[in-house]
């Protein structure tokens, strides 16, 4: 197999450990594989504002590929499978809303299975509108303390006072 030095870290390596060119004269980069992450760790280190900005500016002109990209990565859900879910919910699995508002679809996850926000695919529950998906967060995930939350309510709707006070008859 055909080898080539890299020019940073001076080693001979297979061409397969260069990354392609497309007008270098053996199509492969100068640098190896390894010393090019190397580079682009850095450079993003000393530069977070500027990569901040690239990668908004990318995601503002490719949202399809964006959105594509951060449902795989953080639910492993592909498009295909998100579409199927929400039409299969008809919309929202808890409101039944059937068009997202401004912050779109959300997909809800059990945080007790993945902690670190990034779902391991096993643990989707289904997909939210942005308002439920927040309301199930304010209550923690716990569905004790949102029954209490629905009692709560329940046992308010036909306010006495009109300031959220209700009269409590003495027993």
């Amino acid at each position: 197999m055909p080898t080539k030095i890299c020019t940073i870290c001076e080693v001979e390596k297979d061409l397969d450990e260069f990354y392609r060119h497309r007008y270098a004269k053996d199509r492969r980069q100068s640098k190896c594989k390894d010393c090019s992450r190397s580079y682009s760790k850095k450079y993003a280190e000393d530069n977070p504002e500027r990569m901040s900005r690239n990668n908004a500016l990318w995601r503002r002109n490719h949202p399809d590929y964006a959105r594509a990209w951060s449902l795989k990565r953080r639910y492993h859900l592909t498009l295909e499978q998100f579409d199927a879910l929400l039409e299969k919910q008809g919309g929202c699995a808890i409101c039944g809303r059937d068009t997202p508002d401004a912050h779109g679809w959300q997909v809800d996850h059990d945080h007790s299975c993945c902690p670190s926000g990034y779902s391991c695919g096993k643990c989707v529950r289904g997909i939210l509108c942005a308002p439920c998906n927040k309301g199930l967060g304010h209550f923690g995930d716990n569905p004790d303390r949102l029954i209490v939350a629905a009692e709560y309510l329940k046992a308010r709707t036909n306010d006495v006072l009109g300031v959220g006070l209700r009269l409590v008859e003495a027993e």
